[in-house]
């Protein structure tokens, strides 16, 4: 602010002081310096916005969750699923996506726990299609398809199996499933409890203990998935009764004594 003052000699002897604004004056350098430094800042947090958004995935916090993984079996998959949701789940699988085989369907609580489902009926060294599927409340969801590649057979012997199919007819189709091969031979080194597909190809193993010519007297699928069985001694010639999940895994065991 500027004043200036006069004398007013035309009526009485008056000082007068008249004051006016002046502009301010503005440093453009440092305007400049702040406005670019602000637009800086708001450039980076919409870039971290961005990336935030493209990282995590809205839809996937309320979608079940899969992993597919191997087991000691190398001819069964293990299928976890978790939903946020209660509902039914089961896995279809197959040799393309048309998924020709299914298991069957098992009860899905909500939360992070979930289950794991475990798919068997393939062949050795053969790349699989499968996904798990989903109802809730009248509502299905799909997950995406997965590839599962089996790992070979082991080197204990199987048993050579030969197939033979009358001729064709119009009136007589084969019937559908598989075949449950339960040897009981005194003989080390050789796969007796063995499934098979219709042309005798091996889908499903359990080794009682084949180096040690165990023998598995009785083999008896149960209805919650697993399997019951049998087993002698090769070498005492004891008895256990043993239940295991179709990968191989001992779910409980008892030995004749107890049972007796």
């Amino acid at each position: 602010m500027t004043c200036s003052s006069y004398r007013n000699n035309r009526a009485r002897a008056t000082d007068i002081t008249v004051c006016s604004r002046s502009r301010p004056r503005i440093f453009w350098p440092n305007l400049l310096r702040c406005s670019l430094l602000r637009i800086t800042i708001m450039a980076a947090f919409c870039t971290y916005l961005m990336a935030c958004s493209a990282a995590i995935d809205p839809a996937s916090l309320n979608s079940p969750q899969t992993v597919v993984s191997q087991t000691q079996n190398p001819l069964v998959a293990e299928y976890f699923v978790s939903s946020p949701l209660a509902g039914q789940v089961r896995v279809v699988f197959g040799l393309d996506t048309s998924y020709e085989r299914q298991t069957a369907w098992y009860d899905l609580s909500p939360g992070t726990n979930g289950i794991s489902i475990l798919v068997a009926g393939m062949k050795p060294s053969t790349s699989y299609h499968m996904r798990a599927e989903l109802r809730s409340d009248e509502n299905s969801w799909f997950d995406t398809d997965h590839v599962f590649l089996t790992g070979p057979l082991p080197s204990t012997e199987f048993p050579s199996l030969v197939v033979t199919r009358p001729a064709a007819s119009q009136n007589a189709n084969e019937n559908a499933g598989v075949e449950l091969i339960n040897l009981t031979e005194p003989i080390a080194n050789l796969m007796e409890a063995v499934v098979t597909d219709r042309d005798g190809n091996p889908i499903w193993f359990y080794d009682v203990g084949a180096d040690q010519a165990n023998i598995p007297y009785a083999v008896k699928f149960l209805p919650n998935g697993n399997v019951l069985v049998i087993i002698q001694s090769g070498a005492t010639g004891a008895t256990s009764l043993r239940e295991i999940d179709l990968a191989g895994r001992i779910i409980r065991q008892l030995d004749a004594s107890t049972l007796q």
